[in-house]
């Protein structure tokens, strides 16, 4: 589970995984010859329940955010969140002022 490895272990993990698939989408831009911009970063919560709800679990979701807007910061337009349960949508409208910064917010769907 998400408390089960520390927190700047799991955020390195992401920010590798993350590297590797914008250098595939880079390398593809390039390719076809193409702007590299547009991007849109898909979050999907699916199996996401109250359990997960909890401060520091959010913190780590919101770092996750913050962190992938920073890594393609001209280029994220959307942050897309799919499969997100009822509760999801109505605590963000909540905690999405504390959770990540006005920008990022605005990206999210």
């Amino acid at each position: 589970g998400i408390t089960r490895l520390p927190i700047d272990l799991m955020i390195k993990n992401d920010i590798v995984h993350c590297q590797r698939t914008l250098a595939a989408v880079e390398e593809d831009a390039i390719r076809r010859k193409v702007p590299f911009t547009g991007a849109i970063l898909v979050e999907d919560l699916d199996g996401l329940g109250w359990k997960d709800l909890k401060v520091e679990k959010l913190r780590f979701l919101g770092k996750l955010f913050e962190g992938r807007r920073h890594m393609v910061p001209q280029t994220c337009t959307k942050i897309l969140i799919i499969n997100a349960p009822m509760m999801f949508v109505r605590a963000w409208g909540l905690i999405k002022g504390w959770l990540v910064r006005p920008h990022t917010a605005a990206l999210v769907e």
